[in-house]
């Protein structure tokens, strides 16, 4: 059975590009990584849990104190336990049980920061040009209180996109957001202390911004200056408060990050057709660095490291830092193609800016099971 991918909402590709997107089966014969990434020694990374999912989508993030997973009652929503106590069943850590109201919308964004988790829901049924904003409600675990971020003060709506977010290792919840009519034309911002809200920047009219990702101590996007896909394509960021651009004098940034003063980006050239995968690359504005090939969408940045997936004979997840070379933490090979499974390695969430969590999904036709890894 083929490998079968999410279509995820998040990648907005459906309308953008004409049905390309990075999560269709990868091509074969992608050029070989200048660095050969070292393998992951078995059993190196603690398995958190192995729980029901949605599908391959399934919403999943870990940190010391807390889970977050479908609800096995109903895997449209999500649970909320103490780390430990549930021991993979519906047990008696569970702190929060999120329901969705609207049976249109799925949460598809959880992200953890102390007693704290952002939860978001999207519209996965309207057709793209009729879906509103998605929903985003802040749970604070240790009180109780629940507060939606449309009534966070100065907080702008977020876009139809609830999965382009992140929460840095400061505590802002960072996102995409839908400002003026817009559908995604801002970046947002709600500091989960103070749960203050603001507009971080937003895009000249007629320009948009996507792929809202975690950075270091903040975030970083992609700012489209066009109305598609095959314009010029910049990267920009946020960090500690202060925006800046990712190769300023490029057209072809497409996915993008930054740990410890280098910029990671992918490269896709305007006009092209949206590849799947692209070669990614690091400087820190004197040195560029050559990290191989990456899948498009995941990028992630996480406790000092950039993290990203590529697909040579099965799926692998490697992360770099500057001055290390880029190393595979985990791989999952490939089905035989007589095989009825179907399978899909996702890097999921980074919780208290320090623990990835990563996800490896798997179906044989029938329900979905996720085995989930925390990564320090």
């Amino acid at each position: 059975m083929a490998v079968r991918r999410p279509g995820l909402a998040v990648l907005a590709f459906a309308v953008l590009a004409a049905g390309c997107t990075p999560e269709q089966p990868a091509e074969r014969g992608e050029p070989p990584a200048v660095h050969t990434p070292s393998a992951a020694p078995a059993g190196r990374w603690p398995i958190a849990g192995v729980w029901p999912s949605q599908d391959f989508s399934g919403v999943f993030a870990v940190s010391a104190k807390y889970v977050v997973r479908p609800d096995p009652r109903d895997t449209r929503s999500v649970v909320v336990e103490r780390r430990g106590t549930g021991a993979g069943t519906d047990g008696g850590g569970v702190v929060l049980r999120h329901q969705v109201p609207d049976r249109r919308f799925q949460t598809d964004f959880a992200a953890l920061y102390g007693d704290v988790v952002v939860l978001v829901d999207e519209d996965v049924e309207s057709p793209e040009g009729a879906k509103g904003g998605a929903r985003g409600v802040i749970h604070d675990l240790a009180t109780g209180r629940a507060v939606n971020v449309a009534e966070v003060p100065g907080a702008p709506p977020l876009s139809r996109y609830g999965p382009q977010a992140t929460v840095s290792a400061d505590g802002r919840y960072i996102y995409s957001a839908g400002v003026g009519g817009g559908f995604s034309n801002c970046v947002g911002e709600v500091d989960l202390g103070t749960m203050r809200g603001r507009t971080v920047e937003c895009a000249p009219e007629g320009q948009f911004i996507l792929y809202v990702r975690s950075g270091e101590h903040g975030a970083t996007w992609t700012l489209f200056k066009g109305a598609g896909f095959g314009g010029c394509r910049v990267g920009r960021g946020i960090r500690a408060g202060v925006p800046y651009t990712i190769a300023p004098d490029a057209c072809d940034t497409f996915d993008t990050a930054s740990v410890g003063g280098w910029h990671v980006r992918t490269v896709q050239q305007p006009g092209a057709a949206v590849q799947p995968a692209s070669p990614i690359t690091a400087t820190d504005g004197t040195h560029v660095v050559d990290l191989g090939v990456a899948r498009g969408q995941s990028l992630i940045g996480c406790g000092g490291y950039v993290y990203w997936k590529r697909e040579i004979d099965g799926e692998e997840l490697v992360r770099w830092r500057p001055g290390a070379a880029p190393e595979v933490v985990l791989r999952v090979p490939q089905p035989p193609s007589d095989s009825p499974e179907a399978v899909l390695l996702t890097p999921k969430a980074c919780s208290d800016g320090t623990v990835l969590t990563a996800a490896v999904t798997r179906t044989t036709g029938g329900p979905f099971t996720a085995t989930v890894y925390t990564i320090p």
